[in-house]
């Protein structure tokens, strides 16, 4: 879950470990957001996720397993 204001552009990403960034999205804001994503099953290990708006860029580190 992540917020971003209401009419703002936005780049949802998911970036390795090795600084490869694996998915890119962009997005308007409608406050809180819900993003589901499809993914390739091969990714899997620590990677961050990453919203980027004009403002700030807010980043967490997760965890994928198969």
């Amino acid at each position: 879950r992540f917020y971003v204001e209401p009419g703002k552009p936005a780049v949802l990403a998911l970036i390795s470990q090795a600084g490869t960034e694996l998915l890119s999205k962009r997005l308007t804001g409608h406050g809180q957001h819900i993003e589901h994503v499809q993914l390739n099953r091969s990714i899997s290990g620590t990677v961050l996720i990453q919203v980027r708006t004009n403002k700030r860029i807010l980043t967490k580190k997760v965890v994928l397993v198969k």
